[in-house]
This record gives C-alpha cells, sequence and structure tokens, in this order.
C-alpha cells in the first residue's frame, strides 16, 4: 500500500483516541516498514524504466497471511502465506509483478474463487506479470505465471471481464482462457449477479462453470450469498454453494453452508477474518461436517 494513502486511512482511524499508544506504535511501524518498501520498488522502477516519468503513487504492497484451518474429526493445520505485488508504474503504466508463497490457483483462480477452501493452501513459490488493458466496457487482463510445484511449472490466463449496471441489479460477467503446464488448456465462464437490497446489504446469485481439457473435468458452483456491511470496519457474509462436477458423471459433490466475519482492526495494517461453516460432502454420504477458518492478515 502506498505510504501516503497508509498514513491518511490509518491515522484517521487514530486520531481520535490519544490514548492508544500501542496501537499508534503498531501504525508507526508499519507505516515505516511500508516507506521502505515504496523506496525499494521506485528505485527498481527507474533502475529499469531509466527515468521517473510517472506521477502516480508507487502502489506496491505485502501481505503477510496467517491462516488456521480447523475441521471437525478431521485434521487442523496452520500455514503462513506471503503475497508481494510489486508496482512499476515508470516502467509500464499497465501491468504489475505479483510474488506469492502458495499455489494461486487453489486459491482465486477460476472455480477455486468462490469454493470454500477446506484443505491446506498448497505451498509453492512462484511469480506473475500481469499486463492490464480496457476495451471499451471490457476489461482484459493477461498473465503469464512460473512457479516451482514438483519442478519448475508455467501457466497463462487471459481473462475479459465487465460491470453491466441495471437500475435493481448488477451483473458481472467475466470468461477466463486458461493453460498450466501439468493440467493442459481449460475455460472458466462466471455470470454472477448482484441484487442490492440497501446502502449496507447486497443478494449475490453465483453461476459458474469450468471445463479442463486434460482430466475431461466439467464444474459448476451455484448458489446465493448475502453480505451485509456493519459498519466502515466490519462486514458479514452469509452463503450456500452447491459444487458438482462431471467425473464420473455429472453429480453434486458438495454443498457448504458458510458464515463469514471480516474485521479492518487497522485498516490496511491488520485485517482478520473468521469464517465457521458446515461442509456436507458426497464422500461421507453428505454428512454435516462443522469447521473453522481463521485468517489475520498484516499489510505493508
Amino acid at each position: 500500500m502506498s505510504p501516503s494513502l497508509l498514513l491518511a486511512e490509518a491515522k484517521a482511524e487514530l486520531d481520535d483516541d490519544d490514548d492508544e499508544t500501542f496501537t499508534h506504535m503498531i501504525v508507526r511501524k508499519d507505516i515505516q516498514i511500508s516507506n521502505n518498501i515504496d523506496e525499494a520498488a521506485k528505485k527498481i522502477d527507474v533502475a529499469l524504466s531509466g527515468e521517473q516519468v510517472a506521477k502516480k503513487p508507487n502502489l506496491t504492497h505485502i501481505v503477510v497471511r496467517q491462516r488456521l484451518d480447523y475441521e471437525v474429526g478431521g485434521n487442523s493445520s496452520y500455514n503462513p502465506y506471503l503475497d508481494l505485488r510489486l508496482s512499476l508504474p515508470n516502467l509500464e503504466k499497465k501491468w504489475a509483478l505479483k510474488f506469492t508463497s502458495y499455489d494461486q490457483d487453489q486459491v482465486d483462480r477460476g472455480i477455486n474463487r468462490n469454493r470454500l477452501q477446506t484443505a491446506p493452501i498448497r505451498q509453492t513459490y512462484g511469480g506473475d506479470i500481469g499486463f492490464f488493458q480496457k476495451l471499451g466496457n471490457i476489461n482484459t487482463e493477461f498473465q503469464p505465471r512460473v512457479e516451482f510445484q514438483n519442478g519448475l511449472q508455467t501457466s497463462y490466463i487471459l481473462k475479459f471481464d465487465s460491470t453491466v449496471r441495471y437500475p435493481h441489479f448488477n451483473f458481472f460477467p467475466e470468461l477466463q482462457l486458461f493453460a498450466k503446464s501439468d493440467q493442459g488448456v481449460g475455460e472458466f465462464l462466471a455470470l454472477n449477479t448482484d441484487f442490492p437490497i440497501s446502502k449496507t446489504l447486497v443478494f449475490s446469485l453465483i453461476n459458474e462453470e469450468q471445463y479442463v481439457d486434460q482430466d475431461n473435468v466439467f464444474s459448476t458452483n451455484s448458489g446465493f450469498r448475502f453480505g451485509r456491511d456493519l459498519n466502515d470496519s466490519m462486514n458479514e457474509m452469509y452463503a450456500l454453494v452447491f459444487e458438482s462436477s462431471s467425473r464420473e458423471t455429472y453429480h453434486l459433490d458438495r454443498y457448504t453452508i458458510e458464515y463469514g466475519f471480516t474485521h479492518k482492526l487497522l485498516k490496511n495494517v491488520i485485517h482478520y477474518t473468521l469464517m465457521p461453516y458446515l461442509a456436507f460432502t458426497r464422500d461421507v454420504a453428505f454428512r454435516g461436517i462443522p469447521g473453522l477458518i481463521v485468517e489475520v492478515n498484516v499489510i505493508f
């Protein structure tokens, strides 16, 4: 996060409470580290581009994620993850570098983005370059990636997405075309819709499909979600999502009932999420298994 933006938002939260010396110390340390990160990113940017031309702030930031997964009768796990997003506005206005210590495909690409991740996220190290371009009302992104998982792996993703606003709902079409060296090619299509009920409450319909050629598997997500803002720093979510696949024949694999609570304890500094859930999987005859996910993000 840019230090100027971080200073403005973090200080705004603390101005009304001069007695929180420990909180002030945390924010000052975070801003100090963020300044160092941004200065290093600027030096890399100018060194690669040869000159200082961009006037926009550098948005380089690091997110340190601490995640605890607990499932009744299953395995519990604790895993730290690192997400570095390197912004180089001088080198090129429409691309950015990102480095992660986890399997990005498992977390937030394609069909997995709206699925509850009950299995520990695989630890891999990789980096990608994002190229961005707007074509009319359509956002396009091309993202080649290299990662180390059972040897050197490469992947590519071409994404098209848009937002179509109507008086009573918003429509979010998205198409992804991807290829991965160990999984082959595939496609992902999302036709999700939001229905704002009030300024703080939104009802969402989830409608997604994905096909992976090498495995010959067609997968779908369908369900709904309620999202509610409790205040400027807290929000909650209720969701019911059905997950199906075509292997061996098309069938329901799992459905989950989820509740999520997110609190920006110190905005752009420390955020945490609590997500209790109840998972009904085909492997255990759709018997409900409760679990809990706790995630803490420290942002620099």
